[in-house]
């Protein structure tokens, strides 16, 4: 199991901001009804497809097409703000 970093929300979106300028994938989600945002931030700009359907990870499935991207957990920080 993946070991979250706790974090304060602004230091999330500002790494999200970093991300974003190096150009390398991420992900920052609240789920419904939950106090937590969560942010994945893969340390590399690899794309990785789905293949086996046992990776962990964030994936990204199309409506159409068939190349499900996928941000795998094992590449990437987790980092964890809870929500006021």
């Amino acid at each position: 199991m993946h070991q979250f970093s706790n974090q304060s929300i602004a230091a999330v979106l500002e790494k999200a901001s970093g991300q974003l300028q190096n150009k390398l994938p991420f992900v920052v989600y609240n789920k419904p009804n939950s106090d937590k945002l969560i942010g994945i931030f893969q340390k590399n700009a690899n794309l990785h497809l789905v293949k086996e359907y046992q990776e962990k990870g964030f994936v990204f499935a199309p409506f159409l097409g068939n190349k499900i991207v996928i941000i795998p957990e094992s590449e990437s920080e987790i980092v964890l703000a809870i929500l006021n």
